[in-house]
């Protein structure tokens, strides 16, 4: 693959009559040495395609090429075969914005058709998309285009945004980031040069403030400053302050910044500390909380827990690791909400459908943080949070005759759960445990014993007692065969699929398919019994909470009175027990009124093995509300009976979306009969899988 500059480079060496220096091509295309020396290997790989000899070169005149090769260029390969990278407008966007970025002087429209391989038109365009949708403030002269400095804050987190895009993309390896920023920068060298000295001090952050930073966040950290650096050290932004709110005055993360950045101007040291402390997505449980914020933020913690948990209906295990995990995650979440860091989710859009009920829960459920910070979530960190949740509700999952399969990860532990759970879904043969730190793993492993597998990241020198395979972070269809073939599940999951081709084959014979997809992962889970938080067939609001098991009252004497009388239409229809009924109105009084999951409305319920027999949901609506004492009166009483972690999720999922709606809630409230609930629950609870 030639892009436009390297077709344009090997037709200098084509025309020319003479040699062509690195310093020629340095000058005239605007790049580092690195560079050149990057797009010469590439040119040389599409020759060798063609079985032309590469382009040679001597160490006193530069670069040539043979004659034959000259011959065979003229005559076979006209300029309409040599391919020419084509890039789409999201990258257009974020090369356009590097190359405005790094250089030292304005940018000239003929430089960004040169970049990119497009027209004049289309570089005006993706200027002005760069300007109205990343508020980029341009300005132009005879020179050409440059970065305003009056946005040099939204700049910079553009630029933080741009990094991590191509991180992932690498999948966050080094070498492979700063292989795309060579092309931007002129001196290449010393900007890798004080990427790895900012990684160093990045590093010794665990020894000298007990600060731990993930492979990731280290790696997206000190390409950032390195990058910064350069943007300091140009004119065009002299004087150029960043109002910052300040965190906290002489904090650790100041001091490491202070190594990190080539400045002492006050506002930018302030400004990269608000990365510093919102990148800390680990190591944070050694943290004491000594500071108000610190204590606000795990009291909010335990607050999202617990709605996730009344929402859902699904009590979460080992609660005390699991709050320390989530508040390391939600630590460095506030802090990119208060400071507007963004956040990339690689996996939003298979996250919002594969998890479509999760995520509309976890939505709900962290307000209480969204009310702290005056600010709302983007999607990106919900399906992180998200993550969280769905790998709890996963681990509840009984595994039983499964292979045992041993995940150690590198990466924070939001992108671990998501490799965990994108390996559960397309090899549901396995049991996952973990994800483990590399130490961790190193310390548990005399006694995991049996192990069938062992996944990383990264490579394990003791590891080499069992089956041992190294993954990227995001697993492709390759990596997902290889470690099917290496389990010895290949056969199994490739004979599923085939069953069902074939079965959908004979269903199209006698019948219309409107959903293949649908009907695929339903059948499947049926036949084959694949019980996974994202199993087709969950009973929607409407199924659960049918006609027969709607009552209203006038008033009731008192709270356990209106969840014995909300709970009849269950035990008649023998769905739950008695035992139920008294349990859930013990853990009110044990655990207070944690039931009320908004004014006016509750969901009393308890676990499946205190006398559930079938999933079900009842309703009583109150004419005069009931007092839940420090939560106010309830007028709605949802009773909910769930027989997992999963099945009744969907259902719960529409309910919620209705009672953060507050024109329908208070239609919920006015309902006088039957028929109008039932119309408003169908109107407002659709499937979108």
């Amino acid at each position: 693959m030639l892009t436009l500059r390297r077709k344009n480079m090997l037709n200098d060496l084509k025309t020319s009559p003479d040699y062509i220096s690195v310093e020629t091509f340095i000058r005239k295309y605007s790049v580092s040495k690195r560079t050149v020396y990057y797009d010469i290997s590439k040119i040389n790989e599409w020759l060798r395609q063609y079985q032309l000899v590469p382009i040679q070169y001597s160490k006193i005149s530069g670069y040539y090429l043979e004659e034959a090769t000259v011959e065979k260029l003229s005559l076979e390969l006209t300029n309409e075969e040599i391919i020419v990278t084509r890039f789409d407008a999201e990258e257009r966007k974020f090369r356009t914005f590097l190359c405005l970025f790094f250089s030292n002087k304005a940018v000239t429209i003929s430089r960004l058709e040169e970049l990119n391989a497009v027209t004049k038109n289309t570089v005006l365009k993706d200027l002005k998309t760069l300007s109205s949708q990343e508020a980029i403030q341009l300005s132009v002269d005879k020179d050409g285009h440059y970065l305003k400095p009056e946005s040099e804050k939204q700049t910079r987190k553009f630029l933080f945004r741009v990094i991590q895009y191509y991180a992932y993309r690498s999948h966050y390896g080094l070498d492979q980031i700063l292989s795309v920023f060579d092309e931007f920068i002129v001196e290449a060298e010393a900007f890798r040069s004080d990427v790895t000295r900012c990684l160093a001090i990045i590093d010794q952050a665990k020894n000298k403030y007990a600060i731990v930073y993930t492979d990731e966040i280290r790696y997206l950290l000190s390409v950032f400053a390195g990058s910064i650096n350069i943007r300091i050290n140009t004119s065009l932004i002299e004087n150029s302050l960043i109002s910052e709110e300040q965190p906290q005055d002489e904090s650790s993360e100041i001091k490491i910044a202070e190594q990190l950045l080539k400045t002492t101007e006050s506002s930018e040291l302030q400004f990269f500390e608000t990365f510093l402390i919102s990148g800390q997505l680990n190591g944070l449980r050694n943290r004491k909380r000594n500071t108000s914020i610190d204590k606000e933020l795990f009291s909010i913690t335990v607050r999202i827990v617990a709605s996730f948990e009344r929402l859902s209906g699904v009590y979460v295990n080992q609660k005390e690791s699991f709050l320390e995990e989530f508040y390391s995650h939600l630590y460095g979440a506030y802090y990119r909400l208060i400071y507007d860091i963004p956040n990339i989710n690689p996996i939003l859009d298979q996250l919002k459908k594969e998890y479509q009920d999760i995520f509309t829960i976890a939505k709900l459920s962290v307000r209480s943080l969204e009310e702290y910070a005056k600010r709302k979530f983007s999607e990106d960190e919900i399906g992180f949070i998200t993550v969280y949740f769905g790998g709890e509700i996963k681990n509840h999952v009984e595994k039983t005759e499964k292979k045992k399969v041993i995940l150690v990860c590198a990466s924070g532990i939001g992108t671990a759960n998501l490799l965990s759970i994108q390996l559960t879904n397309e090899i549901p043969e396995i049991n996952v445990v973990g994800p483990y730190s590399k130490e961790e793993f190193t310390l548990l492993e005399p006694s995991m014993n049996p192990i069938d597998l062992v996944l990383s990241t990264i490579y394990l020198e003791t590891a080499t007692n069992h089956p041992f395979m190294q993954i990227e972070p995001f697993l492709g269809i390759d990596q997902i065969k290889a470690i099917r073939k290496q389990l010895g599940t290949d056969i199994t999951g490739y004979q599923i699929r085939h069953y069902m081709d074939g079965v959908l084959d004979i269903i199209e014979s006698y019948a219309t398919i409107h959903d293949e997809e649908k009907v695929r992962k339903e059948l499947t889970n049926f036949i084959f019994n694949r019980t996974s938080v994202t199993a087709g067939g969950k009973p929607m609001l409407k199924d659960l909470l049918i006609e027969e098991h709607i009552q209203f009252l006038h008033s009731v004497s008192d709270w356990k009175e209106a969840i014995q009388l909300a709970s009849e239409p269950l035990i008649q229809g023998k769905q739950i027990e008695t035992r139920y009924v008294e349990k859930m109105i013990e853990d009110v009084e044990k655990f207070g009124p944690y039931v009320v999951i908004a004014p006016g409305v509750a969901i009393p319920h308890s676990r499946p093995e205190n006398g559930v027999n079938q999933l079900g949901m009842s309703l009583l609506k109150l004419e005069e509300g009931v007092s839940f004492g420090e939560k106010g009166d309830v007028n709605l009483i949802f009773i909910l009976a769930t027989v997992d972690n999963s099945l009744h999720l969907k259902a719960l999922a529409q309910l919620s979306e209705i009672l953060s709606d507050e024109t329908k809630t208070e239609e919920l409230f006015k309902c006088e009969n039957k028929q109008s609930i039932m119309d408003l629950i169908k109107e407002g609870g659709t499937e979108n899988d």
